[in-house]
């Protein structure tokens, strides 16, 4: 399923050796059940790996090949301006929004993540089991209690409903911040 010169490729990174079996053993398995509940295009192989790596929790691995570690106890760096945007199409909103994913904790599931969300999206009435922030860095952002341009941080209790996403005038990239695992509910 995976052509072996990927396989190779990812034994000779050696980034976290003990998580690299269990990768390799999810690569040879039938992704495709896995990805459709994540709506990654499964005909991608390199959204395959990225989706299949976050299950080993140490392991990021961004379309055009950045393997980066995850684990809290080494250092690494990212340049996002290089990152490619991740497209996750929401059914609730029937357009995509875009994520980079920065960092997850793998003991509390914390994460952090560049959120995009095309101009005029707003994410309708929803919770989250857990708390989460937003740190404009382009556009605005629109929330149920206001809106908020570049340079604010905006937090959402657990468990509050709320509202969040880009102006009509053009789109809106957060720095999004959870502070435990992520989950998102629609209240509608």
């Amino acid at each position: 399923m995976v052509p072996q010169v990927q396989r190779q490729h990812l034994r000779q990174l050696r980034l976290m050796p003990r998580q690299l079996p269990r990768l390799l053993q999810l690569l040879d398995s039938s992704p495709e059940a896995d990805l459709e509940d994540r709506n990654f295009p499964s005909s991608e192989l390199t959204y395959r790996i990225a989706v299949l790596a976050t299950a080993v929790r140490y392991v990021f691995l961004f379309p055009g090949g950045t393997l980066v570690t995850n684990d809290p106890n080494s250092y690494y760096a990212i340049n996002t301006p290089e990152t490619p945007w991740l497209e996750r199409f929401n059914e609730k909103l029937g357009r995509s929004l875009f994520r980079k994913e920065l960092y997850e904790d793998p003991e509390n599931g914390m994460l952090i993540r560049l959120v995009k969300y095309p101009a005029g999206v707003i994410n309708p009435g929803h919770t989250h089991p857990c708390g989460h922030g937003m740190f404009v860095l382009e556009g605005t952002l629109v929330t149920h209690k206001g809106s908020y341009g570049p340079g604010s941080f905006v937090w959402f209790p657990e468990g509050s409903v709320m509202e969040h996403g880009a102006s009509a005038e053009g789109d809106v990239v957060v720095v999004f911040i959870t502070n435990k695992t992520f989950r998102l509910d629609y209240v509608v």
